[in-house]
């Protein structure tokens, strides 16, 4: 009785020995997915016709390699292996090059365009995909929940999608228990992001978590600063200054803002007083903006003068200018905190409108993935 290994054995071996003739004429036989699938196949291709669509077949099949054509063909078969290669976008790729484009879907799941851009990158194919390209994207550019979706416009070279995922990226992606940046769901769990960024194999943007980590930390410190400006001032000084009736009136209304600043921000998991509560807090910027509109800080209500505090002892972001002084009238203590916390976050959120998401460095290699897919417009 043949075991589980050997029934594994004679399936891989039949799938080898079985051709799947594309060209019949052809002169190359591809044996694919040896390594990576429990059934490999085994095409009869055009030679040339692999040149023409992808220079990397070009070189390896007429470039005096190893997989050239031997010179004993009578003998033996041209025979090529792609051991690592998945066999469904391997396949498409070979219809392309074969010109059965009947077997080429108008649309395509992002899983699968992301695995076919996988196989396109290698073989420096992305010229192959002009006919599609547009109709490809167009079908899964609403899937901005799915990092995939920043390959698969990278490797197309389309820079408006490329443009927006970064941002998206950078604004929502958390920090899990690992340490790791993570953004996009993995398996079925939807409560919250839990793809981690460096389990991204592929079209890979160079940079990419050196890049979402360090503007996340910009957009963070950019929101954060009112506040911590704010808590350090009223830890080192006095915000509010005491009337003549009342001399302990001030220190008591500074008192009670800081607990409410520290126990608000508390609240949501944020410990603003850590040395630096952007690098401690876990969570994105885009809930952190969501999160401070709706803190409740609060102040005592007492007579008093206007008084204007000294400059933040903490530097600003982006290398601009020092927030204006915070300026309390004590009699309405409570309206000048709110208009001051306002002022900050409309400047932070200026500050956030000029971050860069997209580098410099992505542009040339998407206008030339551009060029060749025509996704130049």
């Amino acid at each position: 009785m043949m075991d589980e290994d050997d029934a594994d054995y004679e399936r891989a071996t039949r799938g080898i020995d079985e051709v799947d003739v594309l060209d019949s004429r052809g002169d190359l036989h591809l044996q694919v997915g040896g390594d990576v699938e429990k059934q490999p196949k085994t095409y009869l291709v055009c030679s040339k016709s692999l040149a023409r669509v992808s220079t990397v077949f070009e070189k390896m099949l007429y470039g005096g390699f190893a997989e050239s054509r031997p010179t004993d063909t009578a003998y033996r078969r041209w025979t090529v292996e792609l051991p690592d290669d998945r066999l469904e976008p391997t396949e498409l790729l070979l219809h392309i090059a074969h010109g059965r484009f009947d077997r080429v879907p108008e649309q395509l799941e992002l899983t699968r365009l992301y695995q076919f851009l996988v196989v396109i990158d290698k073989y420096d194919a992305a010229g192959a995909t002009r006919p599609w390209a547009r109709g490809w994207l167009e079908f899964v550019q609403e899937a901005t929940l799915n990092p995939l979706l920043l390959g698969v416009a990278y490797e197309l070279g389309h820079l408006p999608t490329f443009e927006i995922m970064m941002r998206k990226i950078s604004d929502e992606c958390l920090v899990d228990d690992d340490g790791d940046l993570v953004f996009g769901f993995a398996g079925d769990n939807r409560e919250a992001y839990s793809y981690k960024l460096r389990n991204i194999e592929y079209l890979v943007p160079p940079g990419l978590l050196e890049d979402t980590a360090s503007t996340r930390m910009k957009l963070l410190t950019t929101m954060l600063e009112p506040y911590a400006s704010l808590y350090a001032t009223l830890k080192h000084g006095d915000r509010c200054q005491s009337s003549p009736q009342d001399p302990t009136s001030g220190r008591r209304c500074d008192s009670i803002l800081l607990g409410s600043l520290i126990r608000s921000f508390a609240a949501q998991g944020i410990d603003l007083a850590a040395p630096d509560p952007a690098a401690a807090y876990r969570g994105s910027a885009a809930t952190l903006q969501a999160i401070l509109p709706r803190l409740e800080l609060y102040t005592s209500q007492h007579p008093g003068v206007l008084m204007t505090l000294p400059s933040s002892p903490l530097p600003s972001p982006f290398g601009q200018p020092p927030l204006p002084h915070f300026e309390f009238a004590p009699a309405a203590c409570e309206q000048e905190l709110e208009a001051a916390l306002r002022d900050g976050l409309e400047r932070s959120l200026v500050l956030k409108g000029q971050v860069i998401f997209s580098q410099p460095r992505h542009g040339e290699y998407l206008w030339k993935q551009a060029s060749k897919t025509g996704l130049t417009k």
